[in-house]
């Protein structure tokens, strides 16, 4: 072991025990975190092992890792700033985090809140939950709000009005058993007097399903919608003057522990109840699971395709002024999930 590996382990030990008093580690402006975080030598791995098993912050470490999170576009430091306040439950870091989280549009900010386990963040989590155009940011949101028992005001938007289509959400059962299979079905009605194409048949339920908790339940998508698939005609079947097409997928609702990669070896594995397709195409973890606990969830398609280009169009034989890209709103599929 040389020098620096055998001073680095010893910092270790300090920041995770409490080893140093608050005297000795508030002299100067020179702490464990800047010795560690700002040496250029230092790899990643060394650096999170510092700051994901920091414990009880002194005054001068506060105002330090504080002072790192200001410019996220400036080096890593602080990433591993914010990283030793959660992992230390900072409780005071909350309101300066949520005002971060505002600033930054950065994911690490909002899941830190969610670690701290204070109701003061909610305010600031659902503000950027409203304004951020991130995915991932609005992700990590959802799972701190989660994390704080916040409830949501979330529910699924009206069908469409729009005549020319339709689309009617359906079910093989509306009251589901834990872990027994289902199968739900868009029914898609084209009530003009000319041929249209759907938009992504063969990834429909994957990129235009959504979940609401009629619980209040802040719901977290698992997978993305896929649309970067290579396509073919069966992506974009017709359907034929006042007729209709017809969808389906065999789903489940389980208990599972989602994979996260959000924030490895920090953020706490949880178990939830997931609404999925069998083939795991796509999955919504609906709500925290909990033994012989009753869910209502409310399901919905909205149909919102991206137009595709003219050489793609011309590639499958079919003109895109044919391709339906009207926003369509299905009916509410509500599911009841029976307790255990």
């Amino acid at each position: 072991m040389n020098i620096r590996s055998y001073v680095l382990v010893l910092l270790t030990l300090a920041v995770s025990h409490g080893a140093t008093s608050d005297e000795q580690r508030s002299r100067g402006h020179t702490n464990v975190f800047s010795m560690v975080f700002e040496d250029a030598e230092l790899s990643h791995s060394e650096k999170w092992r510092v700051a994901k098993d920091a414990k009880s912050l002194s005054l001068s470490e506060r105002e330090y890792l504080r002072s790192r999170l200001a410019d996220t576009s400036q080096g890593d430091s602080w990433y591993y700033a914010l990283t030793a306040l959660a992992a230390a439950g900072d409780q005071e870091s909350a309101p300066f985090i949520g005002e971060e989280l505002l600033r930054n549009d950065n994911r690490y900010f909002a899941l830190a809140l969610g670690m701290l386990g204070n109701s003061d963040g909610v305010p600031y989590l659902q503000e950027a939950l409203n304004n951020t155009q991130r995915p991932h940011v609005s992700r990590a949101c959802r799972v701190a709000l989660r994390m704080l028992n916040a409830r949501s005001n979330d529910v699924p938007p009206p069908p469409s009005r729009d005549d020319a289509f339709q689309i009617q959400l359906l079910s093989s059962s509306v009251d589901v058993a834990l872990g027994e299979p289902f199968e739900i079905r868009a029914v898609i009605q084209n009530n003009t007097t000319v041929m249209m194409h759907v938009a992504w048949a063969d990834a429909f339920f994957e990129n235009y399903i959504q979940a609401y908790s009629a619980d209040g339940d802040y719901v977290i998508p698992v997978t993305p919608p896929i649309l970067d698939r290579e396509p073919s005609n069966r992506s974009f079947p017709p359907i034929a003057p006042n007729d209709q097409l017809g969808l389906s997928n065999t789903c489940i609702i389980d208990k599972s522990s989602p994979v996260s990669n959000d924030w490895p070896e920090v953020l706490p594995s949880r178990s939830s109840f997931v609404l999925r397709a069998v083939d795991n195409s796509w999955a919504v973890d609906v709500a925290p699971y909990s033994e012989g606990r009753s869910l209502v969830i409310d399901a919905v398609i909205v149909y919102d395709p991206v137009s595709i280009s003219d050489s793609l169009a011309s590639r499958l034989g079919i003109s895109p002024y044919d391709i339906c890209t009207n926003r369509i709103i299905s009916s509410v599929l509500r599911l009841n999930l029976i307790s255990e």
